[in-house]
């Protein structure tokens, strides 16, 4: 497996020292992207093959938040991979090895012209080291499931510091984004967000909220048409 030490800085802390949701999932991405990086798989790969990894869904389990100047240890893997797709499994140990958050990850093997899923050959796997599925964690489906009833909470534009390097919206972003919509006291112990479609720079995007059997579930969507771009929910 792959590992990388971060402090909780200030940036990465809210105004009671806990480290905000947001910034667990921007770090489990940063683990994730250096870890194709630092084995000749991340953006160089992506440039010279036009192949890269969009992820799908993330399922996330928060025992405890991380506090102020507080080391930790990301750890992450991949389990399974089968025609595009690819299982990832990342963790946040404290300084005793206990782990305080833990992750399942789907991710979807793309073409950036085409913009369409292809399937996973030996070339893209070289450097990567199959492991066991990360036992200690609930595994849920990927697609979350709503009935109830959604209320207009904003709209807000795409800015320039939400764009990465694939030239939408980063993943961890859309996290970031729903977090304003939950209350600030709501205790989360897990965040599932479930990827459906790109956005670019300067797109509006509406984001609604619903509060169904204890959870919130917020969906971010184009406001021009309504195409969901992202589905998270908070329990």
């Amino acid at each position: 497996m792959y590992e990388l030490k971060k402090r909780i800085l200030y940036s990465d802390f809210d105004s009671h020292g806990n480290m905000l949701l947001g910034r667990i999932v921007t770090s489990f991405q940063d683990c994730i992207n250096a870890h194709s990086q630092d084995i000749g798989r991340g953006i160089d790969y992506m440039v010279k093959t036009g192949r890269t990894w969009f992820l799908v869904a993330w399922n996330i389990e928060i025992t405890r938040k991380p506090r102020l100047y507080e080391d930790v240890t990301l750890s992450t893997w991949g389990y399974e991979y089968k025609m595009s797709l690819g299982h990832r499994n990342v963790t946040m140990r404290d300084a005793s090895g206990s782990i305080c958050v833990a992750a399942d990850s789907l991710w979807s093997l793309m073409d950036m012209k085409k913009g369409k899923p292809i399937r996973i050959n030996e070339d893209d796997m070289e450097g990567y080291v199959i492991a066991p599925q990360f036992p200690d964690m609930t595994y849920l489906p990927r697609k979350i499931k709503y009935s109830g009833t959604f209320e207009a909470c904003d709209r807000v534009h795409v800015r320039r510091a939400d764009i990465d390097y694939n030239g939408h919206m980063s993943n961890a972003n859309y996290i970031e984004l729903a977090c304003e919509y939950i209350p600030e006291d709501f205790p989360v112990a897990r965040i599932r967000g479930e990827y459906k479609a790109q956005s670019k720079y300067l797109e509006e995007l509406s984001c609604e909220r619903c509060l169904e059997d204890g959870k919130y579930i917020i969906r971010i969507a184009a406001a021009k048409d309504g195409e969901e771009k992202c589905i998270v929910e908070f329990s």
